[in-house]
């Protein structure tokens, strides 16, 4: 096994992935959020024939009313991790829902992926989870 390299744990995937912002099926891939909510525009045809959804998410992308996006971020080294559900806040204000978290291991530091109104925040928004 050394030929292929080092292997790491489950948790450590984990915060790879979070950190990376690839959305996973059952936690940013459910019915609550879209492909294009979910950064995956590249991967929807909206020139294919019909498919489940294509008449909501196609409608989104004319008028452009994606509100939501899949977001990563860091929170401070030794905050806790946040569990699934957990509110997003920018300045107090509820804008977002953490779907998954990990602790990096590098940095110690939790990384959160969730999806946030971005529309709402203005450039370079500090949030906050709890």
């Amino acid at each position: 096994l050394d030929a292929l390299g080092p292997t790491i744990d489950a948790e450590e995937l984990e915060a790879w992935r979070v950190r990376l912002g690839y959305p996973a099926p059952g936690r940013e891939l459910t019915e609550d959020w879209n492909p294009l909510e979910a950064g995956l525009r590249d991967h929807v045809s909206f020139t294919k024939g019909c498919y489940v959804g294509q008449e909501v998410v196609a409608r989104l992308n004319t008028y452009d009313k994606v509100s939501r996006r899949l977001v990563t971020f860091e929170l401070d080294p030794g905050a806790p991790v946040p569990s699934a559900g957990t509110v997003v806040l920018h300045q107090g204000t509820r804008v977002g829902t953490v779907t998954s978290a990990a602790r990096c291991p590098e940095s110690g530091r939790p990384v959160v992926m969730g999806y946030v109104k971005w529309r709402d925040l203005p450039e370079g928004a500090v949030l906050a989870v709890g």
